[in-house]
């Protein structure tokens, strides 16, 4: 069975469907933009689905390079808890990237099992795109894509973005920017895109959440709501989501 064929079967039945990557090389771009586009087409909304591509190949090809940085501090052995130590090694990561690029790192990527997943759940209700990468956040990535969370708010477009905030360690920040600027244009609030570290499972997760109904309420939307009506604390309600007892579906 072909490509196109497990994807049009997935979405007959409405399952989820899931892409792995080592390098989004043009083969793979190709995969996910079909998966993309046929998935919003079926449920009636492909005006949406060049914004949420765009989107997402922005967040696989970041995914893909932190997992390319984490291959270079273990050769390099670079402790990332170190700022002097982290600064240098960013500058060879950068170098690095620049002359090899993406696909030059495939195979050591493979050999280590650092991949990349894009995952699609999905209803009527909305569509939850999470992108995962098998590598927790360094302490500095999460301190610094924060950082670009804050200041990206304040843009409407990417090139008063870059005069502003690119920086020249760890890059631009332009895909987090890109992601909130699209969304802002499409009417949808930023909150519905979070980046966050899965210790337990040893995961970075970018997740995207487009709406398809008004009425749709977001996880955060739904623990803000059960928060002010249980009179439990955060902590406590957050146990009981990670229990099974409290379910936030994302769809």
């Amino acid at each position: 069975m072909s490509f196109r064929e497990r994807v049009e079967q997935a979405l007959a039945s409405q399952a989820p469907l899931t892409l792995r990557s080592n390098a989004l090389r043009d083969s793979g771009e190709e995969k996910l933009e079909y998966i993309v586009e046929r998935l919003f087409a079926r449920l009636e909304r492909p005006e949406i689905a060049g914004p949420i591509y765009s989107s997402v190949r922005e967040l696989v090809q970041n995914a893909n390079k932190a997992n390319i940085k984490r291959v270079l501090f273990e050769d390099l052995q670079v402790n990332p808890d170190d700022s002097g130590d982290y600064q240098e090694a960013m500058t060879v990561f950068r170098r690095q990237l620049i002359r090899t690029k993406i696909g030059g790192f495939v195979e050591r990527l493979h050999r280590r099992k650092l991949f990349v997943d894009v995952n699609f759940r999905y209803s009527r209700n909305a569509v939850a795109i999470s992108v995962r990468n098998a590598a927790p956040l360094y302490s500095a990535e999460e301190a610094r894509i924060r950082a670009k969370f804050r200041s990206a708010n304040n843009f409407d477009n990417l090139y008063d973005f870059y005069l502003d905030y690119g920086d020249q360690v760890e890059g631009a920040g332009m895909g987090i920017a890109m992601v909130l600027i699209l969304l802002a244009q499409m009417g949808l609030d930023s909150r519905l895109f979070t980046i966050f570290a899965d210790r337990k499972r040893g995961l970075t997760v970018s997740r995207l959440i487009a709406p398809l109904r008004p009425d749709y309420r977001s996880p955060r939307r739904r623990f803000a709501e059960e928060l002010a009506a249980s009179g439990l604390s955060a902590d406590e309600l957050r146990a009981r989501v990670q229990t099974g007892e409290f379910l936030l579906p994302l769809v």
